[in-house]
């Protein structure tokens, strides 16, 4: 199965008010670690490593291990005999935000967006089963944020006043302005330009076409 990423109840071209955004603690490992149980004690001990590390380097390093450790169990160089751990943890990631996002519904509250690991909704702040700051656990990283929804692999949001464009892929803007410091001005005249598609091709690496925004 495909990670969930895209609407659930959300309108494109609509500038929602009032959403907050709930996102699972390195979801992919947490599920590991839940549904193979030999795998709890390795993977808290990596995301306790990475919570309580000062020195901001090895901060990124175990972060690293927490976000490839899915990829390298289903790639060529693991010779793919791991694969079905990266299966696993699709599936419970899943099922973790189907369940989340039926659970807001039924609170009264409307889910708008799956990001793979997350879900923006609109309505009073949630809290509920599952909430933590362990591994495979959820909370709050933003929240009464403005949000607009592009397409499924663009939007951009506000919070406290700064604003933060999620745009998958690169765009020729990228190239005239830095993303962090783009505005809701910059977010809109996306579409006066081209993206910028990047594939890897075998024996030549990572080459770029343009494609229409």
């Amino acid at each position: 199965p495909a990670p969930l990423i895209g609407v659930i109840k959300a309108k494109l071209g609509i500038l929602y008010e009032g959403c907050h955004h709930i996102d699972f603690h390195s979801a992919y490992m947490g599920a590991l670690a839940e549904t193979g149980e030999p795998f709890r004690m390795i993977v808290d001990y990596i995301y306790n490593k990475r919570e309580r590390e000062e020195n901001e380097e090895k901060k990124n390093e175990w972060k690293a291990v927490l976000t490839n450790t899915f990829g390298y169990m289903q790639s060529k160089i693991a010779g793919y005999r791991w694969a079905h751990f990266s299966l696993e943890m699709i599936k419970r990631t899943r099922e973790k935000l189907l369940d989340l996002s039926e659970r807001l519904r039924e609170s009264g509250r409307i889910p708008l967006f799956f990001n793979t690991d997350g879900i923006w909704y609109a309505g009073e702040i949630y809290h509920g089963e599952g909430e933590g700051q362990k591994a495979g656990e959820w909370e709050h990283n933003h929240e009464n944020a403005k949000i607009y929804f592009k397409s499924p692999g663009c939007y951009a949001f506000e919070e406290n006043g700064v604003f933060k464009p999620v745009c998958k892929g690169r765009y020729k803007f990228d190239s005239i302005k830095s993303r962090d410091q783009w505005t809701w001005e910059d977010f809109f005249k996306l579409d006066e330009y081209n993206t910028i598609e990047f594939a890897f091709v075998p024996g030549k690496g990572k080459l770029g076409r343009i494609v229409q925004a």
